[in-house]
Parts: C-alpha cells; structure tokens; sequence
C-alpha cells in the first residue's frame, strides 16, 4: 500500500529530526554544565535559542520554515500528532499536506 511507504518514509523524516533536537539540546545542557565543550554547533544552537529562533543544525534536517522557535515547535507537535493518529487510525481520509516533510510522495503515491 503507498500510503504506508509514504508514511514510513514521513516517520524517517520526523526520528531525523527529533534526534537531532534531543541530541544537540542534550548535549547543549551538558555543554552548559561544564560537562563537555562547547562546540561551534552548540554555540549556534544557543545562539539561536537565545534569539528565540530555530537553530541551523535542526534546520538542516526539518521541514522548510519562517517561524519562531516556540511556533516551530507547536507546528512541530501537531505534525507529529498527525502522524501519530496515522499509526494508530489509519491512512487520513483528509490530509495535511502542508504536515508533511515531503507531500508530493502523498500526492503522486
């Protein structure tokens, strides 16, 4: 079934970024505690955050965006909602195109 291929291929896309954000805030809090060294990556991580914005090193694995870092990370929650109810219910009758990382495989699969 496509629609299955196309959500496994969505989940990939979201496990990537959420490694990256648990990894680089991980390792931005040991970094702070003077556990490890910061990093020129977790410099601009904190950077970011600071600014209130999304850190490159989640860009360069996420989805295109212009928002916030708070609004990302609500959009990031309902896109993962979205998938979430996809695994437990089934393929959307309706779907969020714009939820996924790479909508044209739902379109053309």
């Amino acid at each position: 079934d496509s629609s299955i291929t196309v959500l496994i291929h969505e989940l990939g896309r979201f496990n990537r970024l959420i490694g990256a954000v648990r990894r680089t805030s991980a390792a931005l809090v040991r970094a702070l505690n003077g556990e490890i060294v910061m990093s020129a990556e977790l410099d601009g991580v904190r950077s970011a955050m600071a600014l209130g914005a999304v850190p490159e090193a989640w860009r360069k694995v996420s989805y295109p965006t212009t928002r916030g870092l708070a609004s990302y990370l609500d959009d990031l929650q309902e896109r993962l909602a979205m998938l979430d109810a996809w695994v437990d219910v089934g393929p959307p009758d309706v779907c969020w195109l714009g939820g996924l990382m790479f909508p044209h495989a739902f379109i053309t699969g």
